[in-house]
């Protein structure tokens, strides 16, 4: 197959694999070609694979799982709100998400250095040790990075944080992905990321709440700041004619 135009390849091959999936060339259940076979057919790099893929996972089309390749999923599989289903996202909206995350998470994080067991702090370090492992792998990555903040809200022992986190799914995982892709572009930004999430376990390790809940909300803030988006009393919806993906 041609190579395409270099210009937002990840979304192209996003958008052509969302069409095979909408017209039912590729149907719930079954497995995409590998990584390397759709870099071969696009006629371009393995990462830019990786990249549009992250962005059907983060629009709840497929799932990876390490060992097994992507495949479709079903519909009714495909749980919980989005953003949209374009390639690109509003900004307004995902500072809007940053900011009740912020609040939400920082809560949580509060809540889980006062009340997480044994058995919560040992889930919390094998989650942070499995994100450590996968720091610089944007198909596996950004679903440790999420499981490591559903193990927190999980520690909080309050079913409907971890429902929030759960229903929430798949417009975090897609913040997180789109995060964590600008970071790459960092080099050693990804390692201060994950410092900041040390900084969270290691405060609800301590049982210290107001420092679980001062980490946190660091960690969140500085997340969208690193993707130039407003927080807090700032947040508000951008204007359509602004809205796109934050570089």
């Amino acid at each position: 197959m041609q190579a395409m135009r270099n210009v937002s390849l990840p979304d192209q091959i996003a958008q052509k694999l969302e069409s095979q999936i909408a017209k039912g060339d590729l149907k719930p259940g079954s497995r995409l070609p590998t990584v390397a076979r759709m870099a071969l057919d696009y006629g371009v790099s393995q990462p830019v694979v990786r990249e549009a893929l992250t962005r059907l996972r983060s629009h709840g089309l497929i799932e990876t799982r390490q060992g097994s390749g992507s495949s479709v999923l079903a519909p009714q599989a495909r749980r919980g709100l989005q953003l949209g289903r374009s390639a690109t996202w509003d900004a307004g909206a995902l500072a809007e998400l940053y900011a009740f995350r912020a609040d939400i998470e920082a809560g949580s994080a509060s809540l889980a250095a006062l009340s997480g067991t044994a058995s919560d702090r040992k889930a919390l370090r094998a989650a942070i040790a499995r994100l450590e492992h996968h720091l610089e792998d944007a198909v596996v990555g950004p679903d440790a990075d999420l499981a490591f903040h559903m193990a927190i809200a999980k520690a909080t022992h309050n079913r409907y944080r971890a429902k929030v986190v759960a229903y929430l799914h798949k417009e975090m995982l897609g913040a997180i992905s789109i995060a964590r892709g600008n970071t790459a572009r960092t080099p050693g930004q990804s390692q201060q990321v994950h410092l900041e999430h040390v900084a969270v376990l290691r405060a609800i390790e301590a049982g210290d709440a107001d420092a679980a809940a001062r980490a946190m909300r660091r960690h969140i803030t500085r997340a969208a700041t690193r993707l130039g988006l407003p927080v807090g009393s700032r947040a508000r919806r951008a204007p359509a004619e602004q809205s796109g993906t934050p570089d």
